[in-house]
Order: C-alpha cells, then sequence, then structure tokens
C-alpha cells in the first residue's frame, strides 16, 4: 500500500516528463558523448555482461549501459528503426559511439542485435551465445539490413 501510496503522491515524475526527458538527454549527445560512448565499449571488450541473457532486444541493455556511463539515458531501442528510415546504410560512415542496430534473417524469421560503433567499420556487442562482449567487423558479419541510431546528423 506504501508504493502505490507513493505513486500516487506529486513526488512522482509523471512518464510523459520521464520520456521528455530522455529525448533531452538524447539530443545532448555530441562529439565529446560518443568519444565516451567509444571508450567505455572498448574497456568492456571481452567482459561478461550480465544483462545480455533473454532479452525482447539482444545487445541494447549493453548499448544502454555504455550510454549511461557516458552519461545520456536512452528511450527505447525501436527510436533506431524510426531514426533511420529513409537513410542508406554506409558501415564506412558510422561515427564511433554510434548505436548500429543489425538485422539477421534465419529459418526462424528475422532477428536484431544491437551494437556501438567503434570506428571504422568495428563494433562491440554482447555475444549472445557467450554473453561476452566481443568486437566484429561490419564488413564481415552476415546482416540482412543494418540501421544506425546517427546522433551526428540531424
Amino acid at each position: 500500500e506504501a508504493l502505490v501510496e507513493s505513486m500516487r503522491s506529486q513526488d512522482v515524475v509523471p512518464l510523459s516528463e520521464a520520456a521528455e526527458a530522455l529525448r533531452e538527454s538524447e539530443a545532448s549527445v555530441n562529439a565529446d558523448t560518443l568519444s565516451r560512448v567509444t571508450a567505455a565499449a572498448s574497456e568492456m571488450l571481452g567482459q561478461a555482461f550480465a544483462g545480455s541473457g533473454g532479452s525482447l532486444f539482444p545487445g541494447f541493455p549493453f548499448v544502454h549501459y555504455v550510454y549511461a556511463r557516458a552519461g545520456v539515458g536512452l528511450t527505447d531501442p525501436g527510436r533506431i528503426l524510426e531514426d533511420a528510415a529513409g537513410r542508406a546504410f554506409d558501415a564506412q560512415s558510422i561515427s564511433a559511439g554510434e548505436v548500429v542496430a543489425l538485422e539477421f534473417s534465419g529459418e526462424s524469421g528475422a532477428s536484431m542485435l544491437y551494437a556501438v560503433s567503434l570506428g571504422g567499420t568495428r563494433v562491440a556487442y554482447v555475444d549472445t551465445s557467450t554473453g561476452y562482449i566481443v568486437s566484429g567487423d561490419l564488413t564481415s558479419m552476415p546482416f540482412s539490413n543494418a540501421y544506425v541510431w546517427n546522433f551526428s546528423q540531424p
């Protein structure tokens, strides 16, 4: 009952305000932020990531974590699809620190994997079979589609 009362009190931030605060946080991303994100992701290579198991959006907890370490709160992972609409994907033009979502097609349907660009064509992501942070080269990954949450472009 105390929790319900607390939630009804005026001290609780309405969901619409929380969502707006996250969008403002996303809008503050700049080159310095992307540099901090890249550094955080690079530092984690080879480490186990506890938040990777059973995720509806594989890799997004890792992406969310490295952005939080850089001082940015991200909204939902679906935003990458909204922001990438109409943009041609080019692995060579991704800025270090940007979020990359890779879509893989298989017999059981399509799946997504969220990653952080390390610069060039390299990305850091959670290997879903081991739970460890690894890096890969986009030019050799068998994805069918890719999307970039490109903070460096309007």
